[in-house]
């Protein structure tokens, strides 16, 4: 008898083959591995766990950087029966909105939110070196805080004078204090 005819163990002998796998950065075998594990939970009607694997093996295909088959993995499970109500249908199709996009700022709502943290480690951390091609960079913060007082400070700068108005002027003019 073997491992094919105990779906439990084997799930839980590819789980952490899975680990090891993605902890040594080897994702195409991590893939193969989470789809097997799939079947071996479709077949326990552990559906949940299926799931759980299908936002695992949509974060490993967004890793490699194949939109075609996180968005593959992502369609294979919405047949499931509840898949399409579940938090792991919403996160998954928020992610590949947002990777499809170029939107780096929403899928970091995803991949930094409350569901990714709360998945094994190897996930969090994978999700956490996603990277959305062709992503545009948050503009850079303006020089405008705040001081303790709650007044507005520019660096040094007045707000509303342009360069040549103040190279004009002497920066120490009120004493260095």
């Amino acid at each position: 008898m073997g491992l094919e005819d105990r779906p439990r163990q084997c799930c839980d002998l590819l789980n952490k083959a899975i680990k090891l796998m993605i902890k040594h950065r080897k994702l195409e075998e991590a893939a193969q591995a989470i789809k097997k594990s799939q079947e071996y939970y479709t077949e326990l009607d552990q559906l949940g766990q299926v799931y759980r694997l299908t936002v695992a093996l949509v974060l490993v295909q967004l890793s490699l950087g194949d939109l075609i088959a996180a968005e593959g993995a992502y369609g294979d499970c919405l047949s499931c029966p509840g898949f399409v109500d579940s938090d792991e249908c919403t996160i998954a199709k928020v992610l590949l909105r947002a990777y499809d996009d170029g939107d780096q700022e929403n899928a970091n709502k995803v991949l930094n939110g409350i569901y990714i943290r709360h998945m094994e480690n190897v996930y969090a951390h994978l999700a956490r070196s996603i990277r959305v091609p062709g992503s545009v960079k948050k503009k850079e913060v303006s020089n405008v805080t705040e001081n303790n007082d709650g007044e507005e400070a520019t660096n040094g700068k007045e707000v509303g004078k342009n360069e040549e108005e103040e190279e004009g002027e002497d920066e120490y003019e009120g004493g260095i204090c």
